[in-house]
């Protein structure tokens, strides 16, 4: 929650407790992002819940939550296709040797590279990732610092 104060007071630069349109367009365009004029007009529409045409804090946390639970549901996809990938045979599971095929052909991995990494993360040693292992296994390491408060 601090994390989010402090982000919220960082944008509202002139301290009223809000964030109206100049204030949400220099915090886009501090972030290397360029947007128009309508463009912030509809998103504080999007988000000003009590139509004041500013976002005020309790706002802010809500459209802040709302985009981690979007960008959750993305990287969920995302899991879901990689998972994919290595399942080759559609089964549910991802044995060693479809680890090893795909660390090989799309990691260029080498033999020992893809053994030896399949052998760490297959930590109950049953000779398979399920779905929710490899989940969490592609959460831990690659997507766990995005977007957390």
């Amino acid at each position: 929650m601090q994390l989010l104060a402090n982000s919220f007071f960082q944008f509202d630069t002139d301290g009223s407790g809000a964030i109206g349109s100049e204030e949400l367009k220099e915090a886009i365009l501090s972030i290397g992002l360029q947007a128009s004029d309508l463009e912030i007009d509809n998103l504080i529409k999007e988000v000003d819940e009590d139509g004041n045409g500013e976002i005020d804090f309790a706002e802010f946390c809500h459209c802040m939550k709302k985009s981690q639970s979007l960008a959750k549901s993305s990287n969920e996809e995302i899991i879901r296709q990689c998972f994919k990938i290595f399942d080759q045979d559609g089964n549910g599971m991802i044995t060693e040797n479809e680890f090893k095929y795909v660390a090989k052909e799309i990691g260029g991995f080498s033999d020992d590279l893809a053994e030896h990494v399949f052998h760490e993360l297959d930590i109950s040693s049953n000779g398979h990732l399920s779905a929710d292992q490899f989940a969490a296994i592609v959460d831990d390491y690659l997507l766990s610092d995005h977007l957390r408060y």
